[in-house]
């Protein structure tokens, strides 16, 4: 987003090295979010608060359409109906995480549900123009973020189990066309190659998981993007008791709430690259509706469903306390990201010219420096040719750019300084061409002797 409010085109300097020219030119990225980050630079500059407000912003407008699908969408569905989906969102240690995080995730979950909204109306009405607003922001979602094509999926299966045909065209021609945004800044066949070939080549994608053997695979392991740990496990417990217990009803007043979630966690099983659990976020507005439904036949009941109660409260109570947990570390464990830098910054020589920084340091520093990164080297190593970082491979990545200073996260790289022997370093220690000057609990700091 720095360099396309700066130069008008993407590029990352944090992944120098790494093969794909991303440092560069870079085609492959979450486009709308990155252009949204762009905009806030231009008004606001490079500033760590605005990049985390854009998806608070994201999730109140989400906020605003829960209430509305509930007012407005479903019949029999109360004010009460509707905070008690709410709380049991905002209970949610990735939701509260997400939503204060640079992370497009709250972005495509906005648009999806957005989308979903109006299809629900479209339901109800001969009117296409729902069902055209519905696929744009589907969309849009897309443009933030490829998973979001299974929007355009999801929304497209469910009018066709409908029978709406004419609706499920429109709704498929209108949601491709707006996801083809993400082609704005591709200019010709030989820049659409690249764009090819950096998503392919894209090192957390893997060849074999869009093989038929690797697809199938691909499928039965997406239970793990819901019970990845105690933090999704408390909230996907919920879910499926909740769907076991109220299966009947779900059938007979939400069949197909239910199908429209079923084609998502399906075409994220398919679409995406791994099963890493931030990219479930975008079915917990669904998966919350359907714990409320089990919630509100509780609340209602007139006669003794004692067994499902007590599931009930014991599970609320378990999910309650393990995010609690995640929780205080979240908040416990936050780091002031553009403090640190800043200290860390005041401490280089001043004559640091182009530096090689872990890639928190750019928050907020990527005015006052000339910042590369050493993730393109760090991945070139584990994603392309599977090889251990070593001492002899990093200095040799650093000489061959002449970086006059170097920092090194210690926090988040214990492997990485071990590998290459910056461990349990000293002021005026030598390694390679390079002197240590600054060492602290959380960061080292290195300058070029060469010219000395």
């Amino acid at each position: 987003m720095y360099w396309l409010n700066q130069e008008g085109f993407v590029k990352s300097r944090l992944f120098v090295d790494m093969g794909q020219d991303w440092e560069a030119r870079q085609y492959h990225y979450h486009k709308l979010f990155v252009i949204a980050g762009a905009l806030g630079i231009s008004v606001f500059g490079f500033e760590l608060t605005m990049f985390r407000w854009i998806s608070m912003v994201c999730f109140i407008v989400f906020i605003g359409l829960l209430w509305l699908f509930v007012k407005q969408h479903r019949e029999g569905l109360t004010s009460r109906d509707y905070f008690i989906i709410l709380l049991l969102l905002l209970c949610h240690s990735s939701i509260f995480q997400f939503s204060f995080t640079y992370r497009p995730e709250v972005m495509v979950m906005m648009f999806g549900f957005a989308s979903f909204v109006l299809l629900c109306t479209a339901k109800q009405s001969t009117s296409l123009a729902n069902v055209v607003f519905s696929a744009i922001f589907a969309g849009l979602a897309a443009f933030t973020h490829l998973n979001g094509l299974i929007f355009i999926a999801a929304g497209f299966v469910v009018l066709v189990l409908d029978k709406h045909f004419k609706q499920a065209i429109t709704f498929g021609f209108v949601g491709s066309l707006t996801a083809l945004l993400y082609l704005y800044d591709i200019n010709g066949l030989a820049e659409f190659s690249l764009l090819k070939q950096q998503l392919f080549e894209d090192p957390n994608i893997l060849e074999k998981d869009y093989q038929a053997a690797g697809i199938f695979i691909k499928l039965l392991k997406e239970h793990e993007r819901f019970f990845h740990s105690p933090q999704e496990i408390s909230f996907s417990v919920l879910f499926f008791l909740a769907i076991y217990f109220n299966f009947k009803k779900i059938i007979e007043q939400y069949r197909r709430h239910l199908f429209y979630l079923i084609v998502l966690v399906v075409s994220l099983a398919l679409l995406s690259h791994g099963k890493t659990e931030k990219y479930a976020i975008i079915y917990y507005p669904h998966m919350a509706f359907f714990i409320m439904l089990w919630i509100k036949v509780i609340l209602d009941a007139t006669s003794k469903i004692e067994i499902q109660r007590k599931f009930l409260v014991t599970f609320l109570v378990l999910y309650v306390g393990i995010q609690s947990h995640y929780f205080y570390d979240i908040i416990i464990k936050h780091e002031d990201v553009a403090g640190r830098a800043k200290q860390i910054s005041q401490s280089l020589p001043k004559d640091c010219g182009v530096l090689l920084a872990y890639d928190g340091f750019i928050f907020n520093e990527i005015d006052n420096h000339k910042i590369d990164g050493y993730l393109g080297y760090l991945w070139y190593h584990s994603n392309y040719i599977y090889e251990d970082p070593s001492a002899k491979s990093f200095f040799e990545f650093v000489n061959r750019h002449d970086y006059k200073c170097i920092v090194i996260d210690l926090k988040t790289g214990h492997d990485f300084t071990q590998a290459i022997g910056i461990i349990d370093a000293n002021i005026g220690e030598q390694y390679d061409s390079y002197q240590v000057t600054a060492v602290t609990d959380s960061y080292v700091t290195l300058k070029s002797t060469a010219a000395d």
